[in-house]
């Protein structure tokens, strides 16, 4: 495969809303961007932890300044990633024959969450095409 065709499937992966990809891609999209996800929040927790005032005020300044700042950065990266999000999960769902629309389950509360979980990360696909395309190969496939 040549550098162009990975990059055309990567942004097929990550950024549209049509065909299929497995619980694999899934699972790999999920652990590459959690982080951005719990990062900036950690990070906004730090920043008023009560042990910090135990330093001089200078350095806690500065620290605060930093965390700040990376969390701001963290922030972005989530709202970049919020779309990623929704395309991966959709086509995930037209992996197991459901429409994209079952996404909004996710608004429901207790078993909205689960549900998605359930259905992305742990349903078998259909091995053969189904009214939303044939199964993605993946970026390393020889087709």
């Amino acid at each position: 495969m040549n550098n162009s065709d990975f990059w055309t499937q990567l942004k097929y992966i990550l950024f549209s809303f049509e065909g299929r990809i497995g619980r694999g891609w899934y699972w790999y999209y999920i652990v590459l961007t959690r982080p951005l996800h719990v990062f900036p929040f950690a990070i906004l927790f730090g920043i008023f932890n009560p042990t910090m005032s135990n330093n001089t005020p200078d350095i806690t300044e500065i620290i605060k300044f930093v965390l700040s700042l990376i969390f701001i950065i963290g922030m972005v990266a989530y709202l970049l990633t919020f779309y990623t999000d929704i395309a991966v999960s959709v086509k995930r769902l037209h992996d197991t024959n459901r429409s994209g629309v079952h996404l909004f389950v996710i608004f429901a509360p207790c078993f909205g969450v689960l549900y998605i979980l359930i259905v992305c990360g742990f349903l078998k696909g259909m091995e053969e095409e189904n009214r939303y395309g044939m199964p993605f190969n993946g970026l390393f496939s020889s087709e």
